[in-house]
């Protein structure tokens, strides 16, 4: 069975541009939490606001990155701003900027997780980087580098 996230995912890609209380109605699925996620994928870029259809705001989807809904994940990040370095303590993984490259220590706990046998796309989700960085990783890790 389907969480109400992965219900009104499925109907807001189905859309594409919606207004909140027909998606709503479509997937079932409760307000209070649909409209808290649906800031959060607003939040992310994953839809905007395109307008009014009489008093309700429309939204477009205009982030389709596939089937599964994205999860809002909840956790403790701290920032500093004076050296852009961060801290996640639920992973306890402190990442300092990386101008586009994987920091050494998050590249190290993706080698780790990759030698468990996890997933590459649950890797990149798990460390916030993209498929292609762990895939490139892995083939560091088989002496596969181009």
């Amino acid at each position: 069975m389907r969480n109400g996230p992965e219900k009104l995912w499925k109907v807001i890609r189905g859309l594409g541009l919606f207004a909140l209380s027909e998606a709503l109605i479509l997937a079932e699925t409760e307000e209070a939490a649909s409209r808290a996620w649906l800031k959060v994928l607003l939040g992310a870029g994953y839809v905007r606001e395109e307008g009014r259809r009489g008093k309700e705001k429309m939204y477009r989807l205009v982030r389709n990155t596939g089937p599964m809904a994205p999860e809002a994940k909840t956790m403790q990040l701290l920032f500093d701003p004076n050296t852009t370095d961060c801290w996640c303590e639920d992973i306890g993984l402190k990442c300092p900027a990386s101008r586009g490259r994987i920091p050494a220590d998050k590249r190290d706990l993706a080698r780790n997780l990759l030698e468990t046998g996890k997933p590459y796309r649950d890797v990149a989700r798990i460390l916030g980087v993209s498929v292609g960085s762990i895939h490139n990783i892995r083939k560091e890790m088989k002496g596969d580098v181009d």
